[in-house]
């Protein structure tokens, strides 16, 4: 997804970023460790400071696997009515929705 693209849809849905680093921005594209510890140098954090949030196990291991705390948000309805949800990995926090999330972290 590009940058342009990812700014035009936040800003269309009222999601406001105080900062997008997408693959395109790393010139690193996940789920190469690279990435995820590029990203957190940026950011001025170690890995163990950052908390990667996603819906699919492979990219919450690769951010795991460079040393990042992890969180496995379900998402029921991704692709349909049916959708199977699978948890391939052993995750700091699993929750069923971001309302959930936002609890857990104290949000």
């Amino acid at each position: 997804m590009s940058n342009r693209l990812v700014y035009k849809n936040s800003k269309s849905n009222d999601i406001n970023w105080d900062l997008i680093l997408s693959c395109e921005t790393l010139q690193v594209y996940k789920p190469e460790i690279e990435a995820y510890k590029k990203t957190a140098n940026l950011l001025q954090f170690d890995t163990e400071e950052c908390l990667m949030v996603a819906c699919h196990s492979f990219d919450l291991n690769a951010a795991k696997n460079a040393g990042y705390k992890t969180a496995f948000v379900k998402r029921h309805m991704e692709w349909g009515e049916n959708t199977k949800i699978s948890i391939d990995g052993d995750y700091d926090i699993v929750v069923d929705n971001f309302k959930e999330l936002q609890k857990v972290l104290g949000c």
